[in-house]
């Protein structure tokens, strides 16, 4: 159990973050000030350097946070179903990312926006909470693959060597026995999910479609049958 002091200490960096969020969803994530952010909270800037020392200590502490929660909402998607349901549990997850996105904006624009100019992620800190959530899409389509017995019968991506090679080394480092084209079909999923999500929180694609929801939808079920999945 922590210690009475280290509940407090954690108490106030986590407000230190949320009043960081209120400050970049007025302004922009590139308006972080801590300055501002120990006006708001009635300390001394040098009091709040003792929980952040420097505007970049906060953005990593933001960002891995974002990282965590969108994986956390996708994980708690994929376990309110039974593992005997494989693909209800992979649509799960993909609706989650977008509902977490159209509802954590701010969030979302911080670790799939527009780079924070300055600002480079330390890869130790943030990497492994990045992973987190493509590990979870990548264990519930190998859970499908295995159900199905085979990704797609025949299924030829027409790769080419030095990109099979390195998907071959990614996908050994990622999980064990995952086929590279499991990863291959997950980054392109993960990629385009992420382009239409980021059109629609930027108001791209409302003045065209308006409701954006079932162009992403659409998608993403078209990309779930060139996994070999049936929806019927």
């Amino acid at each position: 159990m922590s210690s009475r002091r280290e509940q407090v200490r954690n108490a106030t960096k986590e407000e230190i973050k949320r009043i960081a969020r209120e400050q970049m969803a007025v302004q922009g994530n590139a308006s972080i000030s801590l300055h501002a952010i120990a006006r708001a909270m009635g300390m001394t800037a040098p009091a709040l350097y003792r929980y952040f020392p420097t505007s970049d200590d906060l953005i990593t502490g933001l960002v891995v946070d974002a990282y965590l929660a969108l994986a956390q909402a996708q994980e708690a998607a994929r376990d309110s179903l039974p593992e005997s349901e494989p693909v209800a549990r992979l649509l799960a997850i993909v609706d989650a990312y977008r509902t977490w996105a159209v509802t954590h904006p701010t969030e979302f624009a911080l670790i799939y926006g527009t780079p924070i100019p300055g600002y480079h992620a330390p890869m130790e800190l943030t990497l492994p909470a990045a992973r987190r959530g493509l590990l979870i899409l990548l264990e519930t389509i190998q859970a499908v693959v295995q159900a199905q017995g085979e990704l797609v019968p025949d299924l030829d991506l027409r790769l080419t060597p030095d990109l099979e090679a390195r998907l071959t080394s990614a996908a050994q480092a990622l999980m064990p026995d995952l086929d590279p084209r499991v990863l291959y079909l997950a980054l392109v999923g993960w990629s385009m999910a992420q382009g239409l999500v980021s059109m629609e929180l930027f108001h791209h694609l409302e003045p065209i479609i308006g409701n954006a929801a079932d162009l992403y939808h659409h998608e993403m079920h078209l990309w779930l049958k060139r996994l070999g999945v049936s929806l019927e």
